[in-house]
């Protein structure tokens, strides 16, 4: 990588990020075959599924050759080793997931001195900074996003969708609220305001799994997602998967009263997948317009 992360930075699974074109991978390395099934057999060791990637070897005689001091600090090793990026040649669809964070995951470097041969481990731990890069091939319903750049939303009155990494969230809206209001502008007390997203059947027969839980979030003066106001009421917002009656299920009763006091008038609600930046699932949700929609349940009181 051309710089490295920081801690202190926040990034889009959508990003870019620029690269010197130094490609470390050993030019003899050939096809690498991603088999999550199957345990590696190494030597004597059984180790659990694993992609092991050839570097160049002057690539590690490099390494071998700087100075002591640059393995002294993080600055200094920045400095030679900004980052990595590991991405596939191909577009086949798929999303491989990496346990980078037992310890398991390392940058090998084999060497030989005088007196013995042996290995040092750079170790990508939790410690590390490291992020997801996702980009979608968009298919059904969804391909116009691929095929009509100037498209970036359309009506959810029949489906709507929820694709975590960095695909497609749903926009929330209740224009009637504001019709609760009196004409001494006071509004009735919302002792509940259920939300219930009934999904459609198809989401949970496909290789992608859907989310067991979605979240409802609410866009701040900085155009940014964070909690809504149901985050720290007595009463939990919920969103998980109610197999009983197929539908995600919210809470959202101090979020509708704020709306109803015009508390959160020009800001947006969205509805967004649980680890939608480092996970990958989809469900498909019934709209307003067809047979047991999605609804928004009030009890009100004086």
């Amino acid at each position: 990588m051309a710089d490295n992360l920081s801690f202190d930075s926040a990034y889009y699974s959508s990003w870019t990020p620029q690269t010197t074109g130094d490609e470390w991978v050993s030019p003899w390395a050939g096809a690498m075959d991603l088999r999550p099934a199957d345990e590696l057999i190494l030597g004597e060791d059984t180790l659990p599924p694993t992609l092991r990637i050839p570097l160049r070897t002057d690539l590690g005689q490099t390494l071998v050759g700087l100075d002591s001091s640059t393995y002294d600090e993080n600055a200094s090793w920045f400095d030679v080793v900004p980052g990595i990026l590991v991405q596939p040649l191909d577009v086949r669809h798929g999303a491989p997931a990496f346990d980078i964070n037992s310890g398991l995951s390392v940058m090998r470097l084999h060497y030989h001195n005088d007196t013995d041969t042996s290995f040092y481990d750079f170790l990508i731990s939790p410690l590390s900074a490291r992020m997801n890069l996702f980009e979608h091939v968009f298919e059904g319903d969804l391909a116009v996003l691929d095929v009509d750049e100037s498209v970036e939303e359309w009506a959810g009155t029949e489906r709507a969708y929820v694709l975590s990494a960095s695909g497609t969230k749903v926009r929330l809206r209740f224009p009637h609220l504001a019709a609760f209001q009196d004409s001494l502008m006071d509004v009735p007390t919302v002792l509940k305001a259920e939300l219930v997203l009934p999904a459609e059947p198809e989401s949970f027969d496909k290789p992608i799994p859907a989310p067991d839980r979605l979240f409802v979030l609410l866009e701040n003066a900085e155009g940014n997602l964070s909690e809504t106001p149901d985050e720290g009421a007595p009463i939990p917002v919920d969103g998980t998967y109610d197999a009983t009656r197929k539908s995600y299920v919210f809470n959202l009763s101090s979020t509708v009263q704020a709306l109803m006091k015009g508390e959160l008038d020009g800001r947006e609600l969205y509805l967004v997948s649980s680890r939608r930046g480092i996970s990958v699932s989809s469900v498909v949700l019934k709209g307003t317009t067809v047979d047991d929609p999605a609804r928004l349940t009030l009890t009100l009181g004086r």
